[in-house]
């Protein structure tokens, strides 16, 4: 009779450690969790603030590097991002779909890629008649961001229009079209207004030139 007692009592204290070391594993387990436990399809709204600040301290922490390569450092970084975001966009979209058209990639770029960046979408893309006189045989394409977010706090001075900290997107974009095998250049600029040497800042224009290659491909 003792010893079934003891053992009832015993089963009763393990019971109970058991759903006490349980809850707190449980919860220590979820206030561990990170970005990377949460579902892929999920579409939580960015910080928008706090993703421009990230930006900023990651331009000064290039400055304070006092390299003259700024730009390239910033879209170098941006080109090193591009596969994973063209990954997890093509995820979230569930597409199965094989992207073999410039302009579907295009499309691609402004209507998912800017919406998972920055919460918004990209102005409707623009066409560039190829320039003759500079050996241009096919059309160009450019992309309008009016506001992007990433320079928001970022001073623009007027004296150092060759520093365009908006080159970390154009690696992205530069990346992402790449890797989804349409080899181009992408080349990044705050358009001049009609006053001379005055810039429409922070808009920013993406102007992309698609490697001939891929045209020729298409039109087999």
């Amino acid at each position: 009779m003792l010893r079934s007692l003891v053992g009832s009592e015993m089963c009763i204290r393990d019971r109970y450690q058991r759903r006490v070391h349980g809850d707190l594993l449980i919860e220590g387990s979820m206030q561990r969790r990170t970005i990377y436990d949460r579902p892929v399809r999920l579409r939580p709204e960015i910080n928008l603030s706090g993703y421009s600040f990230l930006f900023a301290e990651i331009v000064e922490y290039f400055n304070a590097k006092r390299d003259k390569n700024l730009e390239k450092n910033l879209e170098l970084l941006g080109e090193s991002m591009g596969p994973r975001i063209m990954e997890l966009a093509y995820i979230r979209e569930k597409s199965s779909k094989r992207i073999t058209k410039h302009t579907e990639i295009l499309d691609f770029l402004v209507n998912v890629i800017w919406p998972l960046l920055f919460c918004k979408r990209a102005e409707p893309i623009q066409q560039l008649v190829p320039d003759a006189s500079k050996g241009h045989k096919y059309t160009s394409y450019v992309i309008y961001d009016n506001d992007p977010p990433p320079i928001k706090y970022i001073p623009f001075d007027p004296q150092d229009k060759n520093v365009i900290c908006m080159r970390f997107v154009g690696g992205i974009v530069k990346s992402i079209l790449e890797y989804a095998g349409f080899p181009c250049k992408v080349e990044v600029m705050h358009p001049e207004t009609e006053t001379p040497n005055v810039f429409d800042y922070p808009k920013t224009a993406f102007i992309i030139d698609f490697d001939e290659s891929v045209f020729k491909r298409e039109s087999k």
